[in-house]
């Protein structure tokens, strides 16, 4: 399917019809603090110091890790159960020392991500390696298309979309990966989708048309290497 990319693309631009104005479509700021929520499946390292018996246990092959539960919440001893879910380290570690401070003194408390699960981007069309990324990090638009194994030969780098929200009413923005510009350097959320297609694409209005349908089409969110798989053999027919 997203190999109809091209086959479901409008007539090609007149010759010299540029490409309008877009960043208004959906707002991105390139400054914005990066902010993970962590979520069901996410595992954490929970320190406190010079008290092992209250930091995170063995998880797996002798790594410490305190997993989410999937209704968001961790629990540790003498803390008890934590809401975990939307809050991020630093709020969970200010929960945890106050709890702490109730049993000892001047407690110190590290907490760290040690495997980000909950939230997720994709990378789609024409790039070697379509699929979901972890969003573990602050990621931008042109890092993903990297991370994605860059782009193919036939891709169209000078109008890649973004694509926000729900697909019924998404929010789309194309931006020009060809400049060392912020235009692509904006930091993307959980559930972003970012589509390298083999054509240009004279508005968001056109992007949102021809993109849509063929991402409806696809069962999202992306979960298992089957379904990575499934895409890459999709872009190749």
């Amino acid at each position: 399917m997203l190999a109809l990319v091209c086959a479901c693309a409008a007539p090609e631009m007149p010759e010299g019809e540029r490409l309008e104005p877009v960043t208004e479509a959906i707002s991105f700021d390139p400054n914005a603090a990066f902010h993970y929520p962590v979520g069901p499946g996410d595992v954490l390292r929970i320190i406190v110091y010079r008290h092992p018996e209250l930091s995170s246990p063995p998880y797996k092959e002798n790594m410490l890790g305190t997993p989410v539960d999937p209704t968001g919440k961790l629990s540790m001893p003498l803390v008890g159960v934590i809401e975990a879910q939307g809050r991020s380290v630093w709020e969970i570690r200010d929960i945890i020392t106050a709890r702490l401070g109730e049993f000892l003194r001047d407690p110190i408390v590290d907490v760290v991500l040690l495997e980000a699960k909950s939230h997720q981007i994709f990378v789609l069309g024409e790039v070697a390696r379509p699929g979901m990324i972890l969003l573990d990090r602050p990621t931008s638009a042109v890092e993903s298309i990297g991370l994605a194994g860059g782009m193919t030969d036939t891709a169209e780098r000078g109008s890649v979309a973004v694509i926000r929200g729900s697909l019924e009413d998404p929010q789309v923005l194309l931006f020009d990966a060809t400049t060392i510009t912020l235009e692509g350097r904006f930091p993307l959320q959980a559930g972003d989708i970012v589509f390298v297609t083999e054509r240009s694409f004279a508005s968001t209005a056109r992007a949102t048309r021809d993109l849509i349908p063929i991402l409806q089409a696809i069962s999202l969110p992306i979960s298992t290497a089957r379904d990575v798989v499934w895409i890459d053999q999709l872009r190749n027919n």
